[in-house]
């Protein structure tokens, strides 16, 4: 077997990211509180840095209620401790408490049913495998084939009976159409029209065919509207989205629009920034003292994380407010005079006017919010698409979306107008649009067409 070797040359490009814009990169899309937390774990971690002040209204509870109005030659006072023990229990008895589940709330009921310990179980195992909405969306007979316990059919099939009759009315249905008719009762007026029309007539009423459901069925229209009027009122489509856990998260500007004395529109950002931290000198005394090689290089590599940290955040903070600064420059008559006097601006033109790439800017803008006087906004709203007139002028597409939106509001919903009706009378707003671009713009704000909006 010949073995031999070979020198081969060849070109190739390659591109690489160094360590400290990779580190840049990722504070700069870090928002406030993730980047709170980083510093926090920063300051944690590192023994050679110290932060003059963080968290203002941590120390001010700590001043007013410190360890040193306990731990003093006398006791203190008994209102004192009843003071101090009424603030920290107001403190937890305002947290709000988990609110409870569709499932949990399923579960509780159990113990009011006719059941078997055995066939509880099963039932617990059924109720988790409904959906957020109360949906069974798997058929029964694999649940009961994943179930590990020994079940019927004919059991799983009256503990599915038994969990549609609980509350919230409507759980344990197949489908939309069972959790309507799970819904009606004995007591409304229009049970038994109703009836025939969600089990035969299901998608002629979805898609608002009211005159063919009436021929169909025999039913007038003003019967059929009355019995409908009566489901909006009585049913919930979503029976399980009252135990949605919704959760309010606060939202924290980054960066303050504002006029200056000489009127023109400038920004200030609002981040944490660099300077409240430093870095201990007692470094410096090691390194100048008989440690070792290995205890100083040590040294060196923490408070060179340090320096890249502070170096780092001093970029994105410098980015983030040109961008802005960029942005409310285009942006000045949406800040001055609302929402309707936006403009087209593209990410590719406030990168080439700042000068960085076009992933920057995105990743600058995101999860980003702006104090305007107008109200508090993400920095992505401002960047919108344009689309061209007639006439050839650029306007924001979102106003066209706007005013499509307003024309339907206000029509008349027992004659909707026409995709040709919006664009005349779009036109006439100075909108110079082609019916196939209305139609495109009526689809993107989720409007239905003039058949399913009509009103009998």
């Amino acid at each position: 077997m010949d073995q031999s070797f070979q020198l081969n040359v060849e070109m190739r490009q390659k591109m690489e990211m160094k360590a400290f814009m990779a580190h840049v990169t990722k504070l700069l899309q870090l928002p406030e509180q993730a980047l709170w937390e980083h510093i926090e774990f920063i300051l944690d971690e590192n023994d050679f840095v110290s932060v003059d002040e963080i968290h203002e209204g941590t120390a001010e509870i700590a001043s007013e209620y410190s360890d040193g109005d306990f731990y003093v030659e006398s006791r203190p006072s008994t209102n004192r401790v009843a003071a101090c023990l009424k603030y920290h229990n107001d403190m937890i008895s305002n947290v709000e408490s988990k609110p409870t589940t569709l499932h949990e709330h399923l579960c509780g009921q159990l113990a009011f049913c006719d059941m078997s310990t055995r066939l509880q179980d099963f039932s617990k195992f059924l109720i988790y495998n409904l959906d957020p909405n109360g949906t069974l969306q798997i058929p029964l007979s694999e649940i009961v084939f994943d179930y590990e316990g020994e079940i019927r059919m004919d059991e799983a099939e009256h503990a599915l009976v038994e969990i549609q009759k609980m509350d919230p009315p409507g759980v344990g249905a197949s489908d939309g159409k069972e959790r309507l008719l799970l819904q009606l009762s004995d007591d409304m007026v229009h049970r038994n029209i109703l009836d025939t029309l969600i089990r035969y007539h299901f998608e002629d009423l979805t898609d608002e065919r009211l005159p063919l459901a009436a021929q169909k069925t025999g039913y007038s229209i003003e019967l059929i509207q009355q019995a409908m009027s009566e489901l909006r009122y009585h049913v919930n489509p979503f029976p399980g989205r009252q135990f949605e856990e919704r959760t309010e998260r606060r939202i924290n500007p980054d960066v303050e629009a504002f006029q200056n004395d000489d009127g023109q529109w400038t920004v200030k950002l609002l981040r944490p920034a660099p300077e409240f931290m430093k870095i201990h000198t007692k470094y410096e005394e090691i390194l100048g003292n008989s440690a070792s090689k290995q205890t100083k290089d040590h040294i060196r590599k923490e408070v060179g994380k340090v320096k890249w940290t502070i170096d780092c955040i001093q970029m994105g903070r410098e980015t983030l407010r040109c961008v802005a600064q960029a942005i409310v420059y285009h942006q000045s008559s949406f800040l001055e005079s609302g929402p309707n006097y936006i403009r087209p601006l593209r990410m590719q033109e406030v990168a080439d006017q700042i000068g960085v790439n076009l992933s920057t800017v995105s990743r600058t803008v995101s999860d980003r919010w702006i104090e305007t006087p107008q109200g508090l906004f993400p920095l992505r709203r401002f960047f919108v698409r344009s689309t061209k007139t007639y006439s050839g002028k650029i306007i924001a597409r979102e106003l066209a979306l706007n005013a499509i939106q307003d024309l339907v509001d206000n029509e008349d919903k027992s004659n909707p107008l026409s995709d040709d009706q919006l664009d005349a009378q779009l036109a006439q707003l100075g909108f110079s649009l082609s019916r196939r671009t209305v139609t495109k713009y009526r689809t993107m704000a989720d409007i239905p067409p003039s058949s399913r909006r009509r009103r009998y």
